[in-house]
């Protein structure tokens, strides 16, 4: 989810460039073409808008990660090796930091005031309108034969009629479209068979259903505004089309008495909706205009329409490589490698250079033996390279010496150093007592345990530090037994690779660590009773698959965790 939220605020952003480039291109096309048109506004709206509407589809599209051979073994390097020191007796000293919420969550909130502000005004504007509807009335049969004569002019089915003292002017609103005009407009008829003329106009076109979209993209953008520009560009560009086809209906010897019907609206203060009525002086000087020019009609340039439409192309191409996309891990590619690329692959994998050691090792290597020599190879390669408590978990199951290869790799890489024989195998923690954690953690099944693999997928390290439970994402996990969270946050030991990760002091040197969870429901500092839950299963982090990596932890280093936590012998 928070993926998608920073797409689409993303996309909001973009919203307002864009907006402001389609608004530019259309006042520089519209002074070009000398005339307004409500296609070049309405292809500038969509200019607008659009990075809006491409957000989510940007999102779903799913990126696909590259299959990688051994890919359990990247996942599990950082989870498997022996902890060097203990960092837990930090977590216990230090008080826990005040947790900031992200970016993306605090311009949301902003972004929701806006919108909440944006809606309060447009609910007054509503209640406005609905004031002028409850004080109005249903014109009669005798006052609907004018209205019902014009529409008929224009194939029109004569829409409901209001009449309202309180109306300045008359005016079209609602989405299935009702006029509202005051009582005195009748004992006029010419003014009236003007101002009706109009609103038919409008009605047959359809710009109240397209002024209430505008309205309500700009309640949803309501901090662009550059786009409010674009839409009173629009007001304007219907206004000038209707007087166009209204002049054609009325007929050309009617222009100055429409012209002088306009006049005497704008002297009439402004509705809360769109109305006949006034507008800023610049579109009524263009409404005059082109009214007594013999009200041509509109041109609609598809060209110039076409050439705003071109603008939503950068502002495309920038959003997609900026736009955070839906990964969608591809199937492992299963190999077979050989033993000597695997175990060679494992040496350099520490560094994380684990592709470049299964080509380096694959013509190195071609037809080694699988014996014990290759063994010493990879051996001496993680002495070598400093590595010595990886090193030390590999003798202890490796058991074997420093064969001639090993010494022959060592000579190439470093001529003047002779072999390192292996250092001895680190000594076991011996826990002076046993901690009561009788709880189960989750139900589900053990697919990798504690202790040497020999056996092990392609890759992956000899020795695993935890114990792995799989269940279905979500299953709840529970806490052994009673204890405080020291550590419950993205990552653990300032690696990511753990996901999502809790850990529980039991006292007396005693804790216990959960990995890759799906959510956490702990904090730093809470204290938990026996079986009280504390997340959900997951494949945070680098996971293959949905489980929960468990440790065991006394004073710092790895113990066995099935000799003390219960559904894991």
């Amino acid at each position: 989810m928070t993926g998608l939220l920073t797409a689409l605020l993303l996309g909001a952003a973009l919203t307002l460039p864009a907006a402001g480039l389609a608004w530019l291109a259309g006042l520089a096309l519209q002074a070009r073409a000398g005339q307004s048109s409500p296609a070049l506004w309405r292809s500038a709206r969509l200019v607008a808008v659009f990075p809006l509407l491409l957000a989510p589809v940007l999102f779903a599209v799913p990126q696909s990660l590259p299959p990688l051979p051994a890919l359990e073994f990247i996942n599990e390097t950082a989870l498997d090796l022996p902890a060097a020191t203990p960092v837990r007796d930090t977590l216990l000293a230090a008080p826990t930091a005040l947790a900031l919420p992200s970016p993306a969550i605090l311009l949301a909130a902003v972004y929701a005031i806006g919108l909440i502000a944006s809606l309060l005004l447009a609910l007054r504007r509503h209640y406005h309108r609905r004031r002028l509807l409850v004080h109005s009335r249903l014109a009669d049969a005798s006052e609907r034969g004018l209205l019902e004569r014009e529409a008929g002019k224009l194939d029109l089915p004569a829409p409901e009629l209001r009449l309202c003292d309180r109306a300045a002017s008359p005016f079209l609103t609602g989405w299935r479209g009702v006029i509202i005009a005051p009582e005195r407009l009748l004992q006029t008829p010419d003014l009236a068979r003007h101002a009706l003329v109009h609103e038919l106009c409008h009605l047959r076109r359809g710009d109240e259903r397209d002024r209430l979209l505008g309205s309500a993209l700009t309640i949803v953008l309501w901090f662009n505004w550059p786009l409010r520009q674009i839409e009173r560009e629009l007001d304007a560009a219907r206004e000038i089309a209707c007087d166009s086809d209204a002049i054609d209906a009325l007929g050309r010897s009617q222009c100055k008495a429409y012209a002088a019907t306009l006049i005497e609206s704008m002297r009439s203060s402004a509705q809360p909706v769109s109305a006949f009525g006034p507008h800023n002086r610049r579109q009524r000087e263009m409404r005059i205009k082109s009214i007594l020019s013999g009200g041509q009609a509109v041109r609609h340039s598809f060209l110039a329409a076409g050439a705003v439409l071109v603008l939503a192309v950068p502002v495309a191409y920038a959003q997609t490589t900026l736009t955070p996309r839906r990964a969608v891990s591809a199937p492992v590619e299963q190999i077979a490698p050989s033993a000597e690329t695997r175990l060679l692959a494992h040496a350099h994998g520490q560094g994380e250079g684990f592709e470049a050691a299964l080509s380096g090792a694959n013509a190195e290597y071609p037809s080694a033996p699988d014996d014990g020599q290759n063994q010493s190879l990879t051996l001496a390669h993680l002495q070598q390279s400093g590595m010595n408590v990886e090193a030390s978990t590999s003798a202890a199951v490796i058991a074997a010496p420093v064969g001639p290869e090993a010494v022959a790799w060592q000579n190439v890489s470093s001529p003047a150093q002779a072999p390192i024989p292996p250092a001895a195998p680190a000594a076991a923690p011996q826990p002076a007592n046993a901690p009561d954690l009788p709880g189960a953690i989750v139900p589900g099944r053990v697919t990798s345990a504690y202790g040497p693999r020999p056996a092990r997928p392609a890759g992956s390290p000899v020795f695993h530090g935890g114990t792995d439970i799989a269940a279905p994402a979500g299953t709840l996990i529970s806490a052994p037994g009673a204890g405080t969270v020291v550590h419950a946050q993205m990552g653990y030991q300032g690696s990511e690779r753990w996901g999502n990760t809790v850990e529980i002091d039991h006292g007396d040197g005693w804790s216990t660590v959960y990995a890759h969870l799906e959510t956490i429901g702990v904090t730093p500092g809470q204290s938990l009773a026996p079986s009280q839950r504390i997340g959900a299963v997951g494949s945070t982090g680098a996971a293959t698959g949905p489980h929960v990596h468990v440790e065991l932890h006394f004073n710092g280093e790895r113990v066995d965790p099935a000799g003390y936590l219960a559904g894991l012998d």
